[in-house]
This record gives C-alpha cells, sequence and structure tokens, in this order.
C-alpha cells in the first residue's frame, strides 16, 4: 500500500482539531498511516480503510478525514471525498464480480420486482418492496440482505458475500442498475 500501514484505533480524535464530530478514518501522510475506528464496526471499518486507501492512490494527501456521515445516509462533498468514495466502491464491491454474483441469485439483471418477488425479498412487508418510497433504497436493501435465490434456496447476502454494508451494497446494486424502476 505504497509504504502505508493500516492501524485499527477505538476512536480517532478530530481532525482538525476542535472539530467535534467523531471520524471513521484518517491518512495521516508524515507517519505513513491509513487509520481506522472501530467504533462502527467491521464493514464500515472495510469501507473507511479502502476510502483512506483512495485518498492515497489518488490524491496528494495531507490530513485526511470523511466530510460525510459513515452511514451514507448523505453524500460527501468535496470532489476529493467523492472520488475516495468511488475508488472505495470499486475496490470492495467490482462491477463484474457484484453483476456475476447478482445473476447467481436472481438472474440476469435487470430484475423486475413484481409481486411475486416483492414477497420472495420481503414477506412481512412485500407492498414496501413492490411500492417503495421515491428516492429510498427499500428494493436495493431488500436485495442486499436476501438469504433465497429465485429458487428459494439458501444463499449468503450478497452485502455478506462482500463484507460491506447493507447501505453500500444497496447504493451499488443502484448505481449498477441491476434492478428495473
Amino acid at each position: 500500500m505504497r509504504g502505508y500501514k493500516y492501524e485499527i484505533f477505538p476512536t480517532i480524535d478530530a481532525w482538525p482539531p476542535g472539530q467535534s464530530a467523531p471520524i471513521g478514518g484518517m491518512v495521516d501522510p508524515p507517519r505513513k498511516l491509513i487509520a481506522v475506528s472501530e467504533q462502527w464496526g467491521p464493514e464500515y471499518m472495510r469501507f473507511t480503510g479502502a476510502h483512506e486507501l483512495g485518498h492515497v492512490y489518488l490524491h496528494q494527501p495531507t490530513m485526511q478525514m470523511r466530510d460525510a456521515p459513515i452511514d451514507g445516509s448523505q453524500p460527501a462533498h468535496a470532489p476529493e471525498e467523492r472520488e475516495a468514495n468511488w475508488f472505495a466502491t470499486d475496490f470492495l464491491m467490482p462491477r463484474k464480480l457484484v453483476r456475476a454474483r447478482f445473476e447467481d441469485i436472481f438472474g440476469t439483471p435487470p430484475l423486475t420486482v413484481n409481486d411475486h418477488m416483492a414477497f420472495h425479498l420481503d414477506r412481512q412487508n412485500p407492498e414496501d418492496i413492490l411500492r417503495p418510497e421515491p428516492g429510498s433504497l427499500a428494493r436495493e436493501s431488500a436485495i442486499a440482505t436476501c438469504r433465497r435465490n429465485v429458487h428459494d434456496q439458501l444463499t449468503a447476502p450478497l452485502h455478506e458475500q462482500f463484507k460491506v454494508s447493507v447501505a453500500a451494497m444497496a447504493i451499488r446494486i443502484k448505481e449498477l442498475k441491476l434492478v428495473s424502476d
């Protein structure tokens, strides 16, 4: 990793000093260190580590940190942060591999969500999948967590196969247009 060490810390102090929000990770170029906080769990740690690695490969990092919540609820604002997110996404969830794994479970994309598929994805609330709120990732999240293929055989959910959060996999499914609107 270009001579960088990867270290996990219980928490990471705010940078720059005085910032109040806890941060998920940072690059410390003088120490050649990628630091990741363990306070959000393994899936977020993987994405954050890949994000920070993106800064190392794409930018001349000074002291970097994420400028958006790590849960994906708001997009990154700075172009460098968006680029590091794209790097992390492609690094952890390569387009061809995601598509191949999706096809193994659901068949050739785009997946059409009809009554039968909505019930397959969420037996408790199929209506939420059939008619999701505009802009929601309900369908994509249900697909990311689905434990049965189209033949009703057990399978590992996509988010577990790629060791990423449900939110990260749902966003990737949407980006790759694997589900029809």
